[in-house]
């Protein structure tokens, strides 16, 4: 794999390459290699007042470590401009393309012919990459940014290029330590990605999902998380509070009331966490038949009868519904019922039909699915399984 890379890197030299360096282990790997192989490279850095200084000095530090030029872009202004009216949680979906719009610019303005970007193998935009690209397989070089969402092009003359975007974090960190002695300094988040690895990016990141993101709730993020963060570099964990719930993540667990304490003894409020365990009634049934005639199942228009009558007998009542055929065939059917839903896919090819059944209200002859299913497909070949919570 690094061979690989080096080749792709040495295809760089003679050309001007900007590196989107956030003080992290993948833009910083970037940055090391690109200058170890002699690449005329420059990095740029944004900062705005609501992330962590910490990495803005580690992007000072590695830059000064590999005499490599860095350019300081405080995002501040148009950060909190993006996220006018915002309320869909973390914000990265915002802020991100803003800073590629940025970086364009940037490159465009001063003859660069690429952007070099530390997205590794565990990053979500792989997948748009490939879709947007028809499903290559050489990731390396690509024309994909997500500011293209926003109309914003790629210019011809510059191309993006991703050199870890098959390295694993692990591996990536495993690198930079080994072959540049350099090791990154933690801000102790939690990150985004709570399992997959450890993922940092500024306390913006922890806003709840339906909460409108203003000013106000940006600063007590920030310092919120910061007493978090704090706390957690000396114990060794990793913690996070999120806003407004106040709910308190850390990994590994059992360091909650630990930062709960440090919160409230700065006189910040804090929720009381709700640890009750009450469910209301649900019932899941998953149906699968087998063996029906294909041509029942090609479709919407084929099944809907046969579904229609199940939703008969069963006294299923539906406010809404979407179909959707595909091609060359098989269909799946949702419906919302009134006490929950009930979701259809088909199979042709193999003459099998999957009903996924969830209700609020209580099924009291559990046995009458099953004469319903006879009666529909006359046939004793199905499985009816109610799942239990």
């Amino acid at each position: 794999m690094e061979k690989i890379i080096t080749e792709k890197i040495l295809d760089l030299k003679g050309k001007k390459v900007l590196v989107m360096f956030s003080g992290g282990k993948d833009s910083a790997l970037c940055l090391a290699l690109l200058n170890k192989y002699g690449v005329n490279v420059e990095a740029i850095h944004f900062k705005h007042k609501w992330g962590w200084n910490l990495s803005t000095e580690e992007a000072k530090r590695i830059a000064k470590i590999l005499k490599v030029n860095i350019k300081i872009v405080d995002y501040s202004k148009e950060l909190k401009r993006r996220l006018r009216g915002f309320r869909d949680g973390r914000p990265c979906k915002i802020c991100k393309p803003g800073m590629y719009i940025e970086t364009l610019k940037y490159a465009k303005e001063n003859d660069f012919s690429y952007i070099c970007i530390g997205d590794n193998a565990a990053d979500t935009i792989v997948n748009r990459i490939r879709d947007y690209e028809g499903g290559k397989k050489d990731l390396y070089f690509s024309n994909y940014l997500d500011c293209i969402n926003e109309g914003v092009k790629i210019p011809k003359k510059i191309k993006i290029f991703r050199p870890l975007i098959n390295i694993p974090p692990k591996e990536v960190e495993r690198i930079l330590y080994q072959d540049f002695k350099i090791k990154i300094k933690r801000n102790h988040e939690t990150g985004d990605k709570y399992y997959e690895y450890w993922r940092e990016g500024c306390p913006l990141q922890y806003n709840d999902a339906g909460s409108l993101i203003n000013s106000k709730r940006m600063n007590d993020l920030h310092k919120y998380n910061s007493i978090a963060a704090n706390l957690a570099k000396k114990g060794g964990f990793r913690a996070s509070v999120h806003l407004p719930s106040t709910r308190i993540v850390t990994i590994p667990k059992g360091h909650e009331w630990e930062i709960r304490k440090a919160l409230l003894k700065e006189g910040l409020k804090l929720k009381t966490p709700n640890l009750k365990k009450e469910r209301p009634l649900i019932e899941h049934f998953i149906i699968e038949v087998y063996g029906v005639d294909s041509k029942l199942l090609r479709k919407c228009k084929d099944t809907l009868p046969l579904v229609n009558r199940f939703i008969e007998r069963a006294r299923l009542k539906v406010v809404n519904k979407i179909h959707h055929d595909f091609k060359p065939f098989g269909n799946t059917m949702v419906f919302v019922l009134s006490n929950s839903h009930l979701a259809i896919h088909t199979w042709p090819e193999f003459g099998f039909i999957h009903f996924d059944l969830l209700s609020c209200k209580e099924f009291k002859n559990t046995s009458s699915l099953k004469n319903i299913i006879f009666e529909i497909f006359k046939t004793y070949n199905f499985r009816i399984r109610k799942e239990e919570y």
